[in-house]
């Protein structure tokens, strides 16, 4: 007896020995879960350590605030009751190990998404009674599951006590999971011919990451219209924008009891002209709208440069026909090549024939029409900045004004040239307009229809016929004289951003220079976005106000890195009502 117990004791061994060696030593398909997901992806969430690193997420104030909001709520429900899948079982826990977890977001129909749940198995897919094991975690009878064979792939659904289905697949060391049928084949199919693990601009600036974060999150710009979209009651031309010239996006996330920020890169399409392109390809410079902006401003968006335009000469050479049937002659003709950010501009746009068309003419146009130079007398005098805001004008935020706004190089020389061009308006058109003076300030006119176009195109539609000041080294223009006014109050009395310590603190956080940077404050916004928005989704928009406000201020930094732009993203997080508890 003894020697048979002994016998069999060296068996058991023997084959526990075979078992973990053939896990761990003999080769495997190993699998990136980007290989899984569809093309079609929105953003993308990424963890190496998805157990600890939602501890830590879900810990922050911000998150224990936000999860009282019914749809957060239900997604920390669905995130906990996948996590339990796996992480609640401690046997199978032990054979996984560490593992990447993606969840990405897809569009299932144009007024509907959900997402797609990867994960990354290892050396524990290589058992084969994995799916069994999984199974009888949940072999209760408040749970029902089944397996169908879809598409050529084996699909086990769990059901919960609603007769909701959580789906699942086992590919190699993958683990597939969506609550969309769509989804999880999409993510099955896309896996025989990967995309984002074979895509080169993709795959450099998800490599860009520095994983210092609890969570990676990567973001594909053409996919973003439609998702936004949910929101809007038209169709956003900014959005629609960004999407024409941004590709994809890498940052690491950051929480605390304070503050959400997005830290990483951002990378433009190839060869897109798009006038957006232009402006953010010049050298960066620092921000400096903040000096004379009020500290209620809702919303501006500044694009810093190191030079408006420099110009030189040079000889083209162009080939005309003087008769059908001679031979071609060639003419040398004297032409201006523009450089700083006009000239990128210019560059960006000549890359659509019909676009760049469209801007010399209107720039002929105006030109001769007030016989003026659009080089001496407005892009002499233009310096570092432009800058587009918006400002409340009603005690409740629900109208707002707009502004723009020109950083001057010298503001006597803008000022002595924006005179000589009103003059001219005067003299050429019917317009009777007297110049006005509020409190030392020369309030002025300026209708000249198509001017402002030629700078950002439609972003500038609500400046055909502003009013405008000089204020500082500034020349601001708005569509609203009573806002003007105000400004001017504010400015004078001190109540700036630039003045304002929240907004000091606030701008810290990034970078003293850039190309591009938006900033928002959503309490003063708010009221004015809830008006505009669609009408189906007004209430209950506004009925989850202090989830929005919660962020009082939110800024977008881009900063040109050799052909990445440096990416910052940074909410500040103070909530009007403490928490539940």
């Amino acid at each position: 007896m003894k020697k048979f117990l002994k016998i069999t004791f060296f068996l058991i061994l023997a084959a526990a020995i075979a078992f973990f060696a053939w896990i761990y030593l003999v080769p495997n398909p190993e699998r990136s879960v980007f290989e899984f997901v569809p093309q079609d992806a929105i953003f993308m969430v990424q963890s190496s350590d998805p157990i600890d690193d939602w501890k830590e997420f879900s810990a922050s104030e911000v998150w224990k605030f936000l999860k009282q909001n019914k749809e957060m709520a239900e997604t920390n429900e669905q995130a906990n009751y996948l996590d339990s899948l796996i992480s609640d079982n401690k046997a199978l826990l032990s054979l996984v190990g560490e593992r990447q977890v993606i969840i990405s977001a897809h569009m299932t129909r144009r007024n509907d998404y959900d997402f797609l749940y990867l994960i990354d198995l290892k050396k524990g897919a290589k058992v084969t009674f994995f799916v069994d094991v999984l199974l009888g975690a949940f072999d209760d009878k408040t749970l029902k599951t089944e397996k169908v064979s879809k598409d050529g792939f084996e699909i086990t659904k769990i059901y919960d006590d609603d007769g909701e289905a959580i789906l699942l697949a086992f590919v190699d060391n993958i683990l597939v999971c969506s609550y969309s049928d769509k989804i999880l084949l999409d993510a099955l199919n896309q896996s025989i011919t990967p995309w984002y693990s074979q895509n080169e601009a993709f795959m450099e600036i998800k490599n860009k990451s520095a994983e210092k974060g609890p969570y990676q999150i990567y973001m594909n710009f053409t996919n973003l219209p439609d998702y936004i979209n949910l929101y809007m009651e038209e169709p956003s031309e900014t959005v629609n924008d960004l999407a024409k010239i941004l590709r994809f996006a890498s940052f690491d996330l950051s929480v605390s009891d304070h503050h959400l920020g997005l830290e990483g890169y951002t990378d433009l399409k190839d060869s897109v002209p798009h006038l957006l392109r232009g402006l953010l390809e010049v050298e960066d410079d620092r921000l400096r709208s903040q000096e004379i902006l009020p500290a209620n401003t809702s919303f501006f968006m500044s694009f810093d440069f190191d030079q408006f335009y420099t110009k030189k000469g040079g000889v083209q050479e162009v080939k005309r026909k003087r008769k059908k049937g001679k031979e071609q002659e060639v003419e040398k003709v004297d032409t201006v090549v523009y450089g700083g950010f006009y000239g990128k501009i210019l560059e960006s746009l000549a890359r659509d024939e019909a676009e760049f068309d469209d801007l010399m003419k209107n720039q002929s146009r105006v030109e001769n029409f007030l016989d003026i130079s659009m080089e001496e007398n407005f892009f002499s005098w233009i310096g570092n900045e432009i800058s587009l805001g918006m400002v409340p004008t009603n005690k409740f935020g629900s109208q707002q004004a707009f502004l723009a706004i020109f950083h001057a190089n010298s503001i006597d020389k803008a000022r002595e040239n924006l005179d000589f061009v009103t003059k001219r308006i005067k003299k050429k058109t019917p317009v009777k307009f007297k110049q006005e003076d509020y409190k030392g300030h020369e309030v002025n006119y300026l209708e000249m229809k198509g001017f402002f176009r030629l700078f950002f195109g439609k972003l500038f539609n609500k400046f055909e016929k502003p009013h405008f000041i000089y204020l500082d080294d500034f020349v601001v223009f708005s569509n609203d004289t009573v806002s003007l006014h105000r400004m001017i109050d504010q400015f004078e009395a001190g109540e700036t951003l630039q003045k304002s310590s929240e907004f000091k603190e606030f701008h810290n956080e990034f970078n003293g220079q850039s190309n591009l940077f938006l900033y928002m404050s959503l309490p003063n916004m708010f009221p004015y976005v809830v008006r505009m928005g669609e009408h189906e989704t007004r209430q209950t928009v506004d009925e989850n106000r202090q989830y929005f406000t919660a962020f009082r201020m939110v800024g977008i930094q881009l900063s040109k890195k050799s052909s990445m732009y440096e990416s910052r993203v940074y909410a500040s997080f103070q909530p009007e009502e403490a928490p539940l508890p």
